[in-house]
C-alpha cells in the first residue's frame, strides 16, 4: 500500500506498524499538515533529543510515531520537531489507524451515598496519551549501570538549576555534566562528585540533592574547606538551636535541611542551594548566625562561586551541551514545510524482536511483572486503570508494552520499567484480556520514554475550545489536584489528567474560574495560590451566591473596615509564609477550608468535621466526585490486598 499525502490509508478498524527512516523533510509536513489538535511544545525536551540526535546518542526508540484514523498526529510531535531543527533523520515505528475518539456508555457509578447516573459521552482518545510515569534521569542513569543514579541525578538538576537555570537533561548531556566533576579514573585526582556522593549526613537526614551539589561545585576550588565543612556536618547534634541564638553556619543550615524550612520541588531547589552556599561563605568567615538570618539569604548568595565556574570554563561548557531552541526558530522551519518525499519504511531494527497488537491476558500480565514491586500511589493508578478497562473508558493508544526478551516471544520475560508496568498491573486488576501494542526487544533504549508527561493543564488546555478557554483551564490545575487531595483524604495523591477534566466538567472548574477572577483583584500572591483558591471553589460550590459575595471582600484588599474578611486574609497570608504551616499540606488546607466555611456561614465556633458536614450535605457534586477518585486509603489496602492474593494464586499456579 503506497502512501497517499504523505500517509498510509489505513483501513477502517486496522491498527498497522511500520519502521520509517523519517527525514526532515518528512517530520515537516506531518508537523505541518498533520497536526491539527496537540499541546503546546516544550522546547527543553525538543533540545535534549536534539543533542543527542547530533552527538550519535539517539537510541531506536520503541515508543512509535502514533496517527489515527482520521491521519491526525496523536503522539510524538517533540521527536518529529527535533528532527526538523537538527535535519538529522532517525528510524521510529509508526502507527496508523488508532481510533481518533471513544465513546463512554451509560452506566451507573456506586459510591456513598447512592448510585449516580453516568451519562454517555464522547472524547478524544488523544487526551489518553502520556498519562502515564516518563522515565526520568535517575532511571536512565540506573539502567545505565550506575549505582549512584537516584542521589546523582538530583544533585545534577541542582547544579544545572543553579549555574544555568537549564533542566532536565539527558542520559548523554548528564554524563557529558558528569565529566566535568567527577574523575575519568582512578589515577586521577578527586573530584567533588567523588567527595560529596560518599560524605556522612547529619542525623535525621537520608538524602540532600542540593548539599551534594553544593560540595561538588565548591570542591572544584576550596577543596580542604570542603573537607572540613564535610567533616563539622557529621558531628552536628540532634538538638535544635534556640529561637534566635547565634551558632555555627553549619549548625544552622543542619536545622534549616532536617526541617525542611526550604523547598526543594517545583524547580526550588536554587533556592535552598543558596542557603548553604552562604552557610559556607559565613563559616569560611568565622561568622556565627541564627536559624532566621541565614534563611534571609537573598539571590546575591552564591555569585563567587558562579563567577569562578565561569572563569574556570564550567559554565560555558554546560551551555554548549544545552543548546536552546525556539518558537521562531519552529516557525521559520514550517514555512519551507513542502509535500515530503514517499515514506522511506526500512527493516525492523535488531533490538526489536516483535511488535504487534495483540490481546495481552491477565495471566501474561500477572507473569511479565511477577519481579515488580507497586507503591500505594502506583496501586492506585493501576487501580483506577482497571476501573476505567471496566467501565469502557480504556482506549488503544498505541503506547506500548515493552517486554525485555532475548528470543522472541517466549513468556518468561519481564516488563521493561517505565513501558507498561502500571497498564499491566490494571489488566492483572481487571482479570480480562485487553488489546495493546506489544514490543518485544532484546535490549533497553536509554532515550525511550523520557518525555513530558501530559499534564492536567496540558489536558484542560486540549479540551478548551477558545483561547480565553484555554487560558482559565491551565490556571484550574493547582485548584484542581488541591480538591483532588482533600476529597482522596491523602497529600500525596495526584489526580490524572483524565480524573482532572472530569472534576472540572461537573462543576469545581467553573467554582475555581469564578473564584480566580476575583483572587486577581488581590495585591497577595499568597491569596491567588492554587491551594488557597481551590478551597475556596471548594466551600463556594457548596454554599452558592452568598459565598461568592462574601469571597469577594475576602480578595478585595481595599475592605479593610470588613474585620472578619480582613482577619482571614490577614490568617491565610501569615499561614502561607509561617514554618509548618504551608497550605499545600492538606491539614493547613483542612483548616483553611473550616475557616471559609466559618467565614461565608458566620458560625466561628464551627469545628473541622463540622464545616466538611456542612460541605457535604449541601454540595451537589460533592458525591460525585468523590465517587470518581479512586485513590483513598482504604482502596490502597483493598488493592494491596488483592495484588497479593492475585501473585500467591499466580505462583500456585
Amino acid at each position: 500500500m503506497k502512501p497517499i499525502n504523505g500517509l498510509w490509508i489505513t483501513p477502517p478498524g486496522q491498527q498497522i506498524i511500520r519502521f520509517v527512516l523519517v527525514t526532515q523533510e518528512q517530520a515537516l509536513y506531518w508537523l505541518k499538515y498533520h497536526n491539527p489538535r496537540n499541546r503546546n511544545i516544550y522546547l527543553a525536551i525538543v533540545s535534549r533529543y536534539i543533542h543527542d540526535l547530533i552527538t550519535g546518542n539517539w537510541d531506536i526508540t520503541f515508543e512509535p510515531i502514533v496517527f489515527d484514523d482520521k491521519g491526525n498526529l496523536m503522539d510524538g510531535q517533540h521527536r518529529l520537531w527535533a528532527i526538523a531543527l537538527s535535519g538529522i533523520p532517525a528510524t521510529f515505528q509508526v502507527v496508523t489507524g488508532i481510533p481518533s475518539t471513544l465513546t463512554l456508555p451509560a452506566g451507573t457509578l456506586d459510591i456513598t451515598g447512592g448510585p449516580v447516573q453516568l451519562e454517555p459521552q464522547t472524547i478524544q482518545v488523544q487526551d489518553l496519551i502520556d498519562m502515564g510515569r516518563r522515565r526520568n534521569l535517575a532511571d536512565c542513569l540506573i539502567d545505565d549501570d550506575e549505582p549512584e543514579g537516584k542521589r546523582l541525578s538530583g544533585t545534577l538538576t541542582s547544579i544545572l538549576g543553579f549555574a544555568v537555570q537549564c533542566y532536565p537533561p539527558s542520559l548523554a548531556q548528564a554524563k557529558e555534566v558528569i565529566k566535568l566533576f567527577r574523575r575519568n579514573s582512578d589515577s586521577d585526582p578527586l573530584k567533588g562528585l567523588d567527595v560529596c556522593l560518599d560524605m556522612p549526613l547529619p542525623k535525621g537526614m537520608k538524602s540532600c540533592a542540593p548539599l551534594y551539589a553544593a560540595m561538588a561545585m565548591l570542591y572544584e576550588f576550596y577543596p580542604e574547606q570542603v573537607l572540613q565543612y564535610i567533616g563539622e556536618l557529621g558531628e552536628v547534634p540532634e538538638e535544635e538551636p534556640a529561637e534566635g541564638a547565634k551558632v555555627s553556619p553549619i549548625r544552622a543550615v543542619v536545622s534549616v535541611l532536617r526541617n525542611r524550612q526550604v523547598k526543594t520541588t517545583g524547580g526550588k531547589r536554587p533556592a535552598l542551594l543558596r542557603v548553604i552556599l552562604r552557610s559556607f561563605d559565613l563559616k569560611r568567615e568565622g561568622v556565627q548566625v541564627s536559624v532566621n538570618e541565614l534563611l534571609q539569604t537573598g539571590l546575591d548568595a552564591g555569585q563567587n562561586l558562579k563567577h569562578k565556574l565561569e572563569e574556570g570554563g564550567y559554565i560555558d561548557t554546560i551551555r554548549t551541551i544545552f543548546t536552546q531552541y525556539t518558537q521562531e526558530d519552529q516557525e521559520d522551519k514550517l514555512k519551507g514545510a513542502q509535500i515530503g518525499k514517499m515514506i522511506e519504511v526500512v527493516k525492523r531494527p535488531q533490538d526489536v524482536l516483535a511488535s504487534d497488537f495483540e490481546d495481552i491476558t491477565p495471566g501474561m500480565a500477572t507473569l511479565w511483572i511477577r519481579n515488580e514491586h507497586y507503591t500505594p500511589k502506583e496501586l492506585a493508578q493501576a487501580g483506577e486503570m482497571a476501573r476505567a478497562m471496566q467501565e469502557g473508558r480504556f482506549a488503544l493508544t498505541g503506547e506500548p508494552v515493552v517486554i525485555r526478551s532475548s528470543d522472541g516471544k517466549e513468556l518468561n520475560n519481564t516488563v521493561m520499567r517505565g513501558f507498561g508496568r502500571i497498564r499491566l498491573k490494571g489488566i492483572e486488576l481487571y482479570g480480562k484480556p485487553v488489546r495493546m501494542l506489544l514490543v518485544f526487544a532484546s535490549g533497553i533504549s536509554l532515550n525511550a520514554n523520557t518525555g513530558k508527561r501530559r499534564t492536567v493543564a496540558n489536558q484542560l488546555y486540549c479540551t478548551a475550545d477558545t483561547k480565553d478557554a484555554k487560558i482559565l483551564a491551565k490556571a484550574q490545575a493547582p485548584a484542581l489536584q488541591m480538591i483532588g487531595k482533600f476529597l482522596s483524604g491523602s497529600s500525596r495523591f495526584l489526580i490524572s489528567p483524565f480524573q482532572g477534566v472530569a472534576l472540572s466538567a461537573i462543576g469545581y472548574g467553573e467554582a475555581i474560574n469564578r473564584v480566580r477572577l476575583l483572587a486577581t483583584k488581590s495585591k497577595f500572591k499568597e491569596l491567588r495560590s492554587g491551594s488557597v483558591i481551590g478551597c475556596v471553589a471548594l466551600a463556594c460550590e457548596a454554599f452558592g451566591a452568598k459565598a461568592y459575595a462574601k469571597v469577594a471582600l475576602l480578595f478585595d484588599d481595599s475592605q479593610q473596615e470588613k474585620k472578619d474578611a480582613s482577619d482571614l486574609r490577614e490568617d491565610v497570608i501569615s499561614r502561607k509564609g509561617g514554618k509548618g504551616g504551608k497550605c499545600s499540606d492538606l491539614p493547613a488546607q483542612t483548616q483553611l477550608l473550616r475557616d471559609v466555611v466559618a467565614y461565608i456561614t458566620d458560625a466561628p465556633d464551627i469545628t473541622v468535621k463540622g464545616a466538611m458536614r456542612f460541605i457535604q450535605e449541601r454540595s451537589k457534586i460533592f458525591a460525585i466526585a468523590k465517587g470518581r477518585l479512586l485513590a483513598d486509603s482504604e482502596v490502597m489496602h483493598e488493592l494491596e490486598a488483592h495484588c497479593q492474593t492475585t501473585r500467591e494464586v499466580g505462583a500456585d499456579a
